[in-house]
């Protein structure tokens, strides 16, 4: 799903990143799903935290991937997945983007290093809530608690105008960021007006995130 939503080829080329597309495991009805927090009833690390450590081991192995640049971005129980990995691997990734997807309870979430934490999220979802559910934070707030475990600025800023992502018509993303950051880390939320729970496929927003994560 990931290939062929994503135009990833483009701007992947242009930044001289390494693209890996790894896959879930079938669940009973035979749909593709990650062993993220939201799946699970313990705070464990599940069996997807080894299976996408030793994907990271072999992309740096076999394809001098730089290991202080390995991110992981995910839409809907991937994005949820992408952030349960920084809770449980923070040591093997540099940052994550969570598209659309559940929110890590901070009880359950304690990350071992700082990591870059991308929160993209559609105002209009009607399957994974924007403001959240039992359990899982909001966006909103979720964004907040990561910036804090990186040590920002207390105070974000909000974007004065949306950033136009091809998603809906006319301009629709809002962007909010903090600075500060230890490490140079990335710490920003993307508040997509309008959007369902839909795979963000344009360039323009392939291109937007790959810059958002280039070291700052």
């Amino acid at each position: 799903l990931m290939d062929r939503s994503f135009p990833f080829g483009r701007a992947v080329d242009a930044h001289g990143w390494v693209i890996a597309l790894p896959i879930g495991t079938p669940d009973d009805d035979g749909f593709l799903f990650w062993a993220a927090h939201e799946r699970l009833d313990e705070d464990v690390d599940g069996p997807d935290v080894t299976y996408l450590r030793d994907v990271i081991a072999q992309l740096i192995a076999r394809h001098a991937v730089d290991p202080a640049r390995v991110y992981l971005l995910g839409h809907s129980n991937g994005g949820a997945m992408a952030q349960h990995m920084a809770c449980k691997a923070a040591d093997v990734i540099a940052g994550f983007v969570n598209v659309s997807g559940y929110n890590v309870a901070p009880a359950r979430c304690a990350p071992s290093a700082a990591v870059s934490a991308l929160h993209v999220h559609g105002t209009d979802d009607g399957q994974v809530p924007y403001d959240g559910r039992a359990g899982n934070p909001g966006v909103d707030d979720s964004a907040a608690w990561w910036a804090e475990q990186l040590g920002c600025d207390a105070a974000p800023t909000d974007a004065a105008e949306a950033v136009d992502l091809d998603l809906v018509p006319g301009p629709e993303t809002w962007v909010r960021r903090w600075s500060g950051c230890a490490d140079g880390r990335v710490a920003a939320r993307w508040r997509m007006e309008g959007v369902r729970h839909q795979v963000p496929a344009s360039q323009a927003f392939v291109d937007a995130v790959l810059n958002a994560l280039e070291p700052q």
